[in-house]
């Protein structure tokens, strides 16, 4: 009797394991989905809210770098001492992401504290204390990229 139950239970206990290492990788992949994600907006975000434009090309499809070449195109000498002169730089903290696995896209909502605002054409930028960003993704090439359709927006 012992010789016909030992292969049934190995059989049980094999595929127990396959399972659970099956479950087990497959959580893990979205979880390392979802951390690409909020690497790339936190990159995104601490570098274009320290006015470090060139840093954050990386971090976006190739139709938003045109917005990061405007946004550079409109610093002044008066913004560049202002942002000098802060004590520390603009923080940034992601504050939720929404993935839509359909059609490869997600948003995020960024709450960036203490930042040199630009927001109006031909006057200085002013000193933001807390406002909220969304800021859209796209799946390209393998990466999570920000989608800019403009220069990103508060939410209200």
């Amino acid at each position: 009797m012992s010789f016909i139950l030992y292969p049934f239970v190995r059989k049980v206990m094999t595929i127990g394991l396959l399972s659970l290492f099956w479950f087990g990788f497959g959580s893990c992949s979205h979880q390392e989905e979802g951390d690409a994600v909020k690497m790339s907006v936190d990159s995104f975000s601490q570098n274009y809210f320290n006015w470090k434009f060139q840093q954050a090309m990386p971090y976006v499809t190739h139709s938003s770098h045109q917005w990061l070449y405007y946004a550079a195109s409109q610093v002044e000498q008066a913004d560049v001492d202002r942002l000098r002169s802060m004590v520390r730089g603009a923080e940034c903290q992601i504050v939720d992401v929404e993935e839509n696995p359909e059609d490869s896209t997600a948003i995020s909502h960024v709450e960036v504290n203490g930042f040199l605002c630009m927001d109006t054409v031909g006057k200085a930028a002013h000193l933001v204390d807390k406002a909220t960003y969304e800021l859209k993704l796209r799946f390209q090439n393998g990466k999570w990229l920000v989608d800019l359709e403009g220069l990103p927006k508060r939410v209200k």
